[in-house]
């Protein structure tokens, strides 16, 4: 969190893409981190390299992982007007 200026003020969050980044959140000292997938199979494709529902997967061990460690965890929907 010092590498990148945090204040660690409320609402501060990590965008965390797999397990190796959680770790990596957990040890800098994030209180919450957040994993996204996209709204849209093409999208997510293009955006993550993986289907909607294989990034839900992948978060599935994130999401265990910190709140494990007593982190918060949010998810995002990202989405375009048009997919690629």
């Amino acid at each position: 969190m010092a590498a990148v200026g945090s204040r660690e003020q409320p609402g501060d969050m990590v965008l965390v893409a797999n397990e190796r980044g959680l770790d990596q959140a957990i040890d800098a000292g994030a209180s919450s981190v957040a994993v996204f997938t996209a709204a849209s199979d093409a999208f997510a494709e293009k955006n993550i390299g993986c289907t909607v529902t294989a990034s839900l997967e992948r978060f599935a061990p994130i999401v265990a992982g910190a709140r494990a460690a007593d982190i918060a965890v949010r998810g995002y929907i990202s989405t375009i007007t048009d997919c690629p």
